[in-house]
């Protein structure tokens, strides 16, 4: 014997079995109780439809028991259905409106250029400064970031998320983001990804990997579409929130020119990062420079190299200055003086 029912609450039609309802008392006294069903109750021959019995006996979600009888579990699935937000009031609305000034202390910067140009060197330049080694090239900077930077080996998808709730729930004061280390107390004010190229990678492993990424023995091979746009998405998911973070970030990528010569019309440079990524990275990013070696002279008549950044727009190269106070070109770059310039006017 079945009945349908075509107003239930969830908008579909409901087909019941009555006779697989139909359970003796003694056999399903415990549940009855567990879920809510007075023992009053006799016995049913016809139980209520669905969603009446759970108005009456169910005004929590319940939790579905192994050995529940199919009503039960059916009572359970339904009142643990998940409730819509409730809508943005008038004032949640006018507490977002703020001035112009309000959250750009803390711009994120893209830095890129070729192997050994400077570009992990300047991640040293600040107090505060949290490097996630990627690509591990810290052994240039160990003198000079210490003290003032920590590091971690990045060499796991899973150790990404776990800093960034790390981050998240620190404690949140005037000197930055207090977490503890093995060293003691350490106060982040700045995040620095060195590399997004290298981490594109290791997002995508764990695309394509999975549970199995964490095993040495394991590769990407031939990675579809599909996945590079799953890692894609993915990697600017998590980059958007350590950028909403109240902390500076540095973002670090290798680069890449399309073509080989130097002397082609056609020849321009930009980051060494999937096409989805690269989009994302380069709007985001409040500025962007590019790290080169130049040759000048040290005032003797001799001729030395010299590390340097660029930030003038260039037909050859991509870079961005939203301040509009960096200079085209800074000699022995360093993100302390970029930040004084940004923010205090220092020249």
């Amino acid at each position: 014997m079945t009945r349908t029912k075509r107003n239930d609450p969830l908008g579909e039609p409901v087909v019941v079995d009555l006779d697989a309802l139909e359970v003796p008392r003694e056999q399903t006294g415990d549940v009855l109780s567990e879920i809510g069903v007075p023992a009053e109750l006799e016995t049913p021959t016809v139980l209520a439809p669905v969603h009446e019995l759970r108005e009456q006996f169910i005004p929590e979600p319940q939790e579905v028991h192994a050995g529940l009888s199919l009503a039960s579990q059916a009572i359970s699935a339904v009142s643990a259905a998940p409730s819509a937000p409730a809508p943005m009031t008038l004032s949640e609305i006018e507490g977002l409106i703020v001035d112009m000034d309000e959250g750009v202390d803390n711009p994120t910067t893209l830095i890129y250029g070729k192997n050994g140009t400077g570009k992990t060197t300047i991640l040293s330049t600040i107090e505060g400064m949290l490097v996630f080694a990627i690509d591990d090239g810290t052994l240039s900077i160990r003198d000079k970031a210490k003290g003032k930077a920590k590091k971690i080996i990045i060499d796991t998808w899973e150790k990404v998320e776990k800093l960034y709730f790390m981050l998240d729930r620190g404690t949140k004061t005037p000197e930055g983001i207090m977490i503890n280390t093995a060293g003691g107390s350490f106060y982040v004010k700045a995040v620095g990804f060195d590399t997004i190229t290298k981490l594109a990678s290791l997002c995508l492993r764990s695309v394509v990997l999975g549970d199995k990424a964490k095993l040495t023995d394991k590769d990407t091979v031939f990675p579809t579409l599909k996945q590079y746009g799953e890692m894609a998405q993915k990697l600017t998911h998590w980059l958007g929130l350590y950028k909403a973070l109240n902390i500076k970030n540095v973002w670090i990528c290798q680069e890449t020119s399309n073509t080989e010569s130097t002397d082609d019309e056609e020849y321009s440079v930009t980051v060494d990062v999937q096409k989805k990524v690269k989009t994302f990275i380069l709007a985001e990013a409040d500025v962007i420079g590019r790290t080169m070696i130049s040759k000048v002279d040290d005032g003797s008549g001799k001729v030395v190299p010299q590390f340097g950044i660029a930030f003038l727009p260039n037909g050859k190269f991509i870079t961005k200055d939203r301040t509009g106070v960096l200079p085209s070109y800074l000699a022995n770059p360093n993100l302390d003086v970029i930040y004084n310039k940004i923010f205090k006017g220092v020249n």
